[in-house]
């Protein structure tokens, strides 16, 4: 089935001014459902309906089809079916299906349109689908507004959303309506709905649009070649003294320690997220009862040092291997810049987290000064098994967007062993591996929300 999709979008907005083309978030608002048009199988053609030549002009800086609707349409009293009929008249080819999707709901789920397009390709019997979300709330003109059943109890309603409408061209041009007996609901979300009416409307819906627009910026990703890393070889050529690397991690971690140590009452439960040798539990008071997970299996030999071995895991990071709310602080030290899936990796940490606990995560900056001034050569690149980059900004917003308050923040250097005249000479030759430096590494304490 040939399949249309339109998005109307008119001028002379009375409440927000030229709304369909402003900018919110990243993108004019139009955008947003053209987006999700372009992700939805089955698409044949998507056309912008405009009365405005400089909407016509903006649409095709973004590289939209746009066609320039007749007068007659283009009015206070025109409806949407006049806008579909206009574009009819207009496009050489016919279409068996039509896709009309509204400008002023960016939050629509492109999922759901491609589930509304579905149901009505494989059933032949139903002629249009419209959007719903459950109502249960009370109108004034109830019979039972003064009885007041508890929500929960009370029969839903559908509240149609207007997201978008899908249905058959051949039946629209019978009954000239959008919405054709036999129909189906497809059901959104309350998010979904919302629809840009007024300022007000606008207020809500922006943040909500910069947030969906950052989970695609969260890190950088890059694929290595482990075959030449070599981790026995720090970033300077010189081999690593691994005795000296265990005395100094006390050293390197000492203020996530102490913050871990000082929160905590006796009985909580601490996790050590790839919890290595398990040097770190040993630094951890005996208040706690430790756990540890680890994939690494000489490491995980190491840890039931300091870790009773019925505490400790030797996997990745899955749903299911704990309990919901089971742990009152979990540590993330540098691990997270190794992980596959970092958004799956923070759920099952919020999941297994108990409400109001602690996580504190440590990893590379890799939007640093020094990572800006050396590029290549920032010494943090150099090790392979670095797979998801983040920079302060997107670890804020990822940690903030998945469910965590930031109490503080840190980029720990001052205080360590790293704070030397030599380190700081360093920073006029960038011909060579950058040292360490402050901002190199950041460190945040969360609270679950």
């Amino acid at each position: 089935m040939k399949t249309l999709a339109i998005i109307p979008i008119r001028s002379g907005s009375k409440r927000v001014q030229d709304k369909n083309v402003k900018i919110i978030g990243d993108y004019p608002l139009f955008y947003y459902q053209y987006k999700n048009l372009k992700e939805i199988y089955g698409v044949d053609n998507i056309i912008i309906s405009t009365d405005s030549k400089k909407y016509k002009i903006i649409c095709e800086v973004y590289g939209c089809k746009v066609i320039l609707r007749k007068k007659e349409c283009s009015n206070d009293f025109s409806t949407l079916e006049d806008v579909v009929f206009d574009a009819f008249d207009q496009l050489d080819e016919v279409y068996d299906l039509t896709i009309l999707v509204q400008a002023t709901s960016p939050l629509t789920n492109s999922n759901d349109i491609q589930r509304g397009l579905n149901v009505i390709k494989d059933n032949p019997g139903i002629n249009s689908i419209y959007t719903y979300t459950n109502f249960k709330r009370f109108f004034i003109t109830d019979n039972n507004i003064l009885e007041r059943p508890r929500t929960q109890d009370m029969k839903p309603r559908q509240l149609e959303t207007g997201c978008f409408w899908i249905f058959r061209n051949s039946e629209f041009l019978k009954c000239k309506n959008r919405i054709i007996n036999p129909k189906a609901g497809i059901e959104v979300s309350n998010i979904s709905s919302l629809d840009i009416d007024t300022y007000e409307d606008l207020e809500v819906i922006e943040p909500l649009i910069k947030k969906q627009n950052r989970k695609n910026n969260y890190y950088f990703s890059r694929i290595t070649d482990l075959n030449k890393y070599d981790k026995t070889i720090d970033p300077d050529g010189i081999r690593r003294d691994l005795k000296q690397e265990i005395k100094n991690k006390q050293d390197d971690t000492k203020n996530e320690v102490d913050f871990i140590n000082k929160v905590g009452i006796k009985g909580s439960k601490f996790l050590d997220l790839g919890c290595g040798n398990g040097l770190i539990s040993s630094f951890i008071t005996d208040d706690y009862e430790k756990y540890g997970i680890e994939p690494d299996n000489d490491s995980v030999e190491n840890s039931r040092k300091y870790i009773n071995e019925s505490n400790l895991i030797n996997s990745e990071l899955k749903f299911g291997l704990f309990e919901k709310e089971f742990f009152d602080i979990i540590l993330c030290y540098h691990v997270i810049e190794h992980v596959n899936n970092p958004e799956n990796f923070i759920k099952i940490i919020n999941e297994i987290l108990k409400t109001r606990g602690f996580l504190i995560i440590s990893t590379p900056n890799f939007n640093s000064y020094l990572s800006i001034r050396f590029k290549d050569k920032f010494r943090l690149l150099n090790d392979q098994t670095h797979i998801r980059l983040f920079s302060y900004d997107s670890m804020r917003n990822f940690l903030e967007d998945n469910g965590f308050y930031i109490i503080k923040y840190e980029f720990p250097f001052f205080e360590t062993r790293h704070f030397t005249q030599d380190n700081l000479n360093r920073l006029f030759d960038t011909n060579k591996i950058s040292p360490p430096f402050i901002g190199n590494i950041m460190s945040f304490y969360c609270m679950k929300k």
